[in-house]
């Protein structure tokens, strides 16, 4: 027998998944059967032909599947853990505790990633049978390859969750602590990183939080289709996945028996379960301080915190004494919450040191943004200012870069949203640039081009009810009209012109 890998296991560990296993399949294969049947009616009650990429309604189906099934499945096999009993029965057995894991962590995959086979097969088929022919450049190959880059990065995903759960259900000795790891092991990554790319932005005007370095990309997990489907996102989501899984291994191995029934199979991974307890409503705190008064604020998340910690720490132990510790264990919470705060002030203060000379610059290029607002495309200005971002037009112009370093400037001491002291109606336009230094440097930058007001226009044709139906309201209409400054003005001429 494999010190790493028993096939006796692993048959055991699909077998002891049955009942759970076709019931979650079978629920999600129905919906996954409902949801192209829905879509054909609806297209069919419009009378038009349907894109291969339609296709990805499927994803209503896998996302639920992903989110809960992992976790029912794993905490489930890996039950015996909770129990003293069951524990010391699978730790009595002949066999290396690795080979335990690997043989039930395999079971488990083998379940999910059969499923979320059956759901994309299930759903792809009648997604083809109803909707034939597909709309004019549409083809059954492209709905296929849809398909099978849908399946590799769902079985990504769920190999993902598996070893969250397999990670936490090895640490922990009960369902609860188990459950409230695995929320910590998935939601305090992303939104640290969240949180610290949109503080840094928060405090210079200038940046996106696009652009503040955060290591690691984006998980699978939560959204594993389309954008994330990039290479990064796979390596990165593959790498955690595998670094939790020899975590989680290793754990198992080493754990005793008599952990069972226990919150933490140590005293020292309490402590961490308590201030991660703590941090997580912290760190959400601080995201959403802004436009709060501060000290009604403070005292709701120091509540929030201390009342999450006590009754984490009530289930858990089950044990009233243990209380005492949650005073000390809140108050590293703070320290790690502060150390957080001051990485996110000290990465913000060097992003704000950027202040380059016209004479640094060799160009400047706008850049495909969401910040390059559409709303203000009519205008004249705005139009060239569109058409040199579609051109990926180099701009080496002085005088454009001048005025550009010269905005630098000015938005270093003003708030990104609207101005201080002015109508609530005025807002600033910002296009995205991209700054190419001579030094091969590259730094990309939000800058305002100008500001825009709502102006209500009155209609000066008489309102006659008889042809307007839709009423008076929309025979006048609100308008939003812009003012360009000097840096968007020479932006529209260069556009215009080319000088």
């Amino acid at each position: 027998m494999s010190n790493f890998f028993s096939f006796k296991l692993y048959k055991e560990g699909l077998a002891q998944l049955r009942f759970l296993g076709f019931l979650t399949s079978g629920i999600a294969l129905v919906f996954a059967a409902l949801v192209p049947i829905m879509a054909f009616l609806q297209d069919f009650h419009f009378a038009r032909a349907v894109d291969a990429d339609e296709v990805l309604l499927i994803l209503t189906v896998l996302l639920p599947y992903i989110w809960v099934a992992p976790f029912i499945l794993t905490f489930s096999l890996f039950g015996f853990l909770n129990s003293r009993k069951k524990s010391d029965f699978y730790h009595a057995l002949s066999v290396k505790r690795t080979a335990l894991f690997a043989s039930f962590s395999t079971a488990v995959a083998t379940w999910l990633i059969a499923t979320a086979l059956l759901i994309i097969a299930v759903g792809t088929a009648l997604f083809l049978a109803l909707n034939s022919p597909l709309a004019s450049g549409s083809t059954p190959v492209d709905v296929l390859l849809i398909s099978l880059t849908l399946f590799a990065s769902s079985a990504l995903a769920l190999l993902f969750a598996t070893s969250v759960a397999a990670f936490a259900a090895s640490m922990s000795g009960t369902r609860f602590t188990s459950l409230t790891v695995a929320v910590l092991v998935l939601a305090l990554p992303p939104l640290l990183k969240s949180i610290f790319a949109a503080g840094v932005a928060n405090n210079v005007p200038s940046l996106s939080s696009g652009d503040v370095f955060v290591l690691g990309q984006n998980l699978f997990y939560f959204m594993p289709f389309e954008d994330a489907f990039t290479v990064t996102n796979i390596l990165y989501t593959l790498a955690y996945a595998v670094v939790l899984m020899v975590a989680a291994g290793i754990f198992f191995a080493r754990r005793k028996s008599e952990a069972a029934g226990d919150s933490a199979i140590s005293p020292w991974l309490q402590w961490v379960f308590r201030i991660a307890v703590g941090f997580l409503p912290l760190v959400i705190a601080y995201n959403a301080f802004f436009g709060f008064d501060a000290i009604v604020w403070i005292v709701v998340t120091i509540t929030v915190a201390l009342v999450l910690m006590c009754v984490f720490e009530l289930i858990s132990t089950n044990k009233w004494k243990n209380l005492l510790y949650v005073m000390p264990a809140f108050a590293i919470s703070i320290v790690a919450m502060l150390a957080f705060v001051t990485l996110i002030w000290a990465v913000a203060t060097i992003e704000a040191d950027f202040s380059p000379q016209t004479e640094e610059i060799s160009s400047v290029q706008i850049l495909d943004s969401d910040y390059n607002y559409v709303f203000w495309s009519s205008a004249v200005e705005m139009s060239a200012i569109s058409a040199l971002e579609q051109r990926e037009t180099q701009i080496q112009d002085p005088r454009v870069i001048a005025l550009a370093v010269n905005q630098l400037e000015e938005i270093a001491t003003t708030p990104r949203w609207g101005h201080p002291g002015e109508e609530p109606d005025w807002w600033t336009i910002y296009v995205y640039v991209q700054i190419n230094m001579e030094n091969g440097r590259t730094e990309n930058r939000i800058i305002p081009v100008g500001t825009v007001r709502d102006e209500w226009i009155e209609n000066p044709e008489p309102f006659d009810e008889e042809d307007d139906d839709m009423g008076a309201f929309f025979h006048d209409e609100w308008r939003q009209v812009p003012t360009f400054n000097d840096f968007g003005t020479a932006l529209a001429e260069y556009a215009r012109t080319g000088q």
